[in-house]
């Protein structure tokens, strides 16, 4: 029982801080569940409808600090949608994205903003997507290789169809993950 102890204290207080400088990259992904109220409108009867839908998202990335603090990325996206209105979907999405780190990069605990614009692929017949994502969030460097992150994301998509429908989604998603950095060679 005391190893055990000793353990989570020495792994507690053995916080350093990760490498977010220059020539590091960075490479992990996160999961998140989220909930949002889809308005869609009808070009043939001009009809607004209200959807509520449930999204579960895997989202890995990978990415390059070209200057202290700020790294510069790519991501993929998985996400799987369901709602009691319509027939569950899927898409797959790439996201270039920028990520920046506000406080120094000795910390063991920074605080991160993540922009973000999404392509879209999916089984729908949906074209036209525009999806922009901002995110909050903090990351706990448990060693100089490994942080875990907490995040608070917006996303602000709109979309239009073959079928003349349009719309727009504003979702918020509260997500955790994981990141490495490693040094470029």
């Amino acid at each position: 029982m005391k190893t055990i102890f000793l353990t989570i204290f020495v792994a507690t207080n053995s916080l350093y801080s990760a490498q977010i400088t220059k020539g590091f990259w960075l490479i992990g992904g996160d999961g998140s569940l989220s909930y949002s109220n889809d308005v869609r409108t009808s070009n043939f009867d001009n009809i607004e409808s209200t959807y509520n839908v449930g999204v579960i998202e895997l989202s890995p990335n990978i990415g390059l600090f070209f200057i202290d603090k700020l790294a510069v990325g790519i991501s993929g996206n998985y996400k799987q949608t369901f709602s009691k209105n319509e027939k569950s979907y899927y898409d797959i999405s790439i996201s270039p994205f920028l990520k920046y780190y506000l406080l120094p990069s000795e910390n063991s605990f920074n605080f991160f903003t993540q922009a973000s614009y999404k392509f879209y692929f999916n089984n729908q017949s949906t074209i036209g997507w525009k999806s922009y994502k901002l995110k909050i969030g903090g990351v706990l460097f448990v060693n100089n290789i490994v942080g875990y992150e907490f995040s608070i994301e917006y996303d602000r998509t709109k979309f239009n169809n073959i079928f003349g429908n349009y719309g727009k989604t504003n979702m918020l998603t509260f997500g955790v993950g994981i990141q490495i950095h490693l040094e470029k060679n």
